[in-house]
């Protein structure tokens, strides 16, 4: 969405969605649990955000009402920002 690199739990997550195979060698269990973790919640994260930026040139409440999960990640995200804007 950005220029920046994504964080890379975020490109793990999307290397392993492109490849089928998981960052490390072996299986699920094989992968660090916080790892596993964050990379869904960043994809998540990333997949709301970019309906929520889609939603914005057509029809924002239709995608709100169609997307109740994706609306709650971005509205959190949206209070967050405005509570910390501009603090470093």
């Amino acid at each position: 969405m950005g220029k920046s690199s994504p964080p890379h739990q975020l490109a793990y997550a999307w290397q392993c969605q492109r490849w089928g195979a998981m960052p490390n060698a072996g299986g699920l269990r094989d992968q660090p649990v916080r790892l596993m973790k964050d990379m869904a919640v960043m994809s998540n994260v990333y997949d709301a955000m970019k309906g929520f930026q889609r939603a914005m040139h057509t029809n924002i409440v239709t995608w709100q009402t169609a997307n109740p999960d994706a609306w709650q990640i971005v509205s959190f995200y949206m209070k967050w920002e405005k509570e910390h804007r501009g603090r470093t």
